[in-house]
């Protein structure tokens, strides 16, 4: 099974790019676990879309547990 197309706003491309920055100030080790949390949460999303919270227009939505 193909796994599907996720479509990112700008705005949270953007927010992920500073969320990363912010704790790579504070700890290099913190921003890798971010992005390995953010990867997973792509990776959950792909795999079973259905099972995220509806939100928006028909957006879903999936909170990071970790890094709020």
């Amino acid at each position: 099974m193909a796994l599907l197309r996720i479509e990112f706003h700008p705005e949270a491309i953007a927010e992920a790019h500073e969320a990363y920055e912010w704790y790579a100030k504070r700890s290099e080790a913190a921003a890798e676990k971010f992005m390995d949390e953010l990867d997973a949460a792509i990776d959950a999303i792909q795999r079973s879309p259905e099972r995220m919270a509806a939100y928006l227009q028909g957006a879903r939505r999936y909170l990071l547990k970790r890094f709020p």
